[in-house]
């Protein structure tokens, strides 16, 4: 299983987006992950009404994965 961040763009008082991570997604090993990055996957919430993206997760440097 790989893991995929799900975010959602906010606009601060400046009007400026930032991404927040809201949740995980897990795909089979059979994705290639460059496939994720190819297509652009977006999803809309109505709560607080937003877009939103799901991207590879980050490395970090106690991922073993």
């Amino acid at each position: 299983m790989k893991c995929l961040d799900m975010k959602i763009g906010l606009k601060n008082r400046d009007g400026k987006t930032f991404w927040k991570n809201i949740g995980t997604v897990f795909v089979s090993d059979e994705v290639h992950e460059q496939a994720v990055k190819d297509k652009t996957i977006t999803f809309v919430i109505d709560y607080p009404a937003t877009n939103g993206i799901i991207v590879p997760r980050d490395k970090k440097e106690n991922d073993e994965s």
